[in-house]
């Protein structure tokens, strides 16, 4: 999750009337929600899968792995539940990534509700240092510089 943000998939964007036209599974296997990678579910497809694979890339962001590692079958989402989180994770936030992840659509937050929730929580955030990303700018933080 470094360099420059890019968005991705929008290949597989579906206007919500031609998503019965789908015959077979459609995206990127570890951020699909469970309703994504089942023929028989897709009529349970809404904006709430959009919001189970923001969940699986905060997940991942947080984590440096996925919630649902591979284990030889396709889908692992489908048989299991997400790993832990880091104990470093805030509560807040390790909640809210766990609830986008419900296995059921009616169980994840609603766009709008994730939306202030992430902004919540970010505003929250302590302001960044700067300094600390440039060259010895640790050494500063430690004191071990010469100035």
């Amino acid at each position: 999750m470094a360099g420059r943000p890019r968005l991705i998939d929008l290949s597989v964007a579906q206007r919500a009337s031609d998503v019965g036209k789908l015959s077979a599974p459609v995206g990127t296997e570890p951020y699909m929600a469970p309703e994504q990678c089942e023929v028989a579910r897709f009529v349970e497809l809404a904006p709430a899968a959009d919001v189970w694979g923001l969940g699986a890339t905060l997940f991942e962001a947080l984590s440096g792995a996925p919630p649902f590692p591979p284990d030889g079958q396709r889908f692992p989402q489908l048989r299991r539940a997400p790993g832990p989180l880091p104990r470093h994770v805030p509560d807040r936030l390790r909640a809210l990534v766990m609830d986008c992840l419900a296995p059921d659509p009616a169980g994840r937050p609603a766009l709008a509700e994730l939306s202030e929730s992430l902004e919540t929580l970010v505003a929250h955030l302590p302001p960044p240092h700067v300094s600390l990303l440039r060259p010895g700018g640790a050494a500063r933080l430690c004191g071990l510089d010469s100035a």
